[in-house]
């Protein structure tokens, strides 16, 4: 690429809004189209990943712990994986951007003003195209796919419901942030309830009548 660095294009959305679908399918259509792509998701780092995974399981978090490490994981695979990326490839495919960081420590009672300095260093995104589903649907397919709840379901918020009322209670609150997020970042809103076919036609086709992404022929 030329000095122009590459889009960076995030995906976000409350668990089981098809998010993590839809992103590996634009990734497949852009790269057969000859572009080159950089996919990275949340708490991927490896070593932090570790720690994060086993307090979960440990249930050993407090709210500030699971704010923190989630913040020194995406800032390690800021620095090392994402703004490199940012001038190699065409396009940097995120999954999961600082909203996820706004919605989740905001969920657990941190000052949402705090979390929003704390992430302050991260590139705005090119576009942020939001999946929204019911959260009764997300429900029916999270005990379909991952009957597990844990922190990113809400029991550690809720202990004393149920796993499938904490889990509603969580994806309420999620959407409802998000909302007011998607309006104020001018989020592209997709609806999770639609096909996969068609979330990624309205997602390719965005991307490139907003030159986002350089295609002669459309997307079909």
């Amino acid at each position: 690429m030329d000095e122009k660095q590459a889009k960076l294009i995030v995906f976000e959305g409350a668990g089981r809004s098809g998010k993590s679908t839809l992103i590996h399918l634009v990734k497949n259509a852009l790269e057969k189209r000859g572009m080159q792509t950089t996919f990275t998701e949340w708490n991927s780092y490896p070593s932090i990943q570790r720690i994060i995974n086993q307090k979960k399981v440990d249930s050993s978090f407090t709210p500030l712990t699971y704010c923190l490490l989630h913040l020194a994981e995406f800032a390690l695979r800021y620095e090392e994986i994402i703004q490199p990326a940012l001038k190699k490839a065409d396009v940097v495919l995120a999954d999961r951007w600082v909203y996820t960081a706004w919605t989740r420590d905001s969920a657990r009672g941190i000052e949402n003003e705090y979390v929003r300095q704390c992430y302050q260093f991260a590139k705005k995104p090119d576009c942020v195209f939001y999946i929204e589903v019911p959260s009764d649907i997300a429900l029916q397919r999270h005990i379909q796919t991952k009957p597990f709840f844990g922190y990113n379901a809400g029991v550690d918020i809720w202990p004393d419901r149920t796993k499938e009322e904490a889990f509603l209670l969580y994806h309420q609150h999620i959407t409802q942030h998000y909302s007011l997020i998607a309006e104020e970042e001018n989020f592209v809103v997709l609806n999770g309830l639609e096909s996969s076919e068609n979330l990624l036609h309205q997602a390719l086709e965005h991307l490139k009548s907003n030159g986002f992404i350089a295609c002669e022929e459309s997307f079909k």
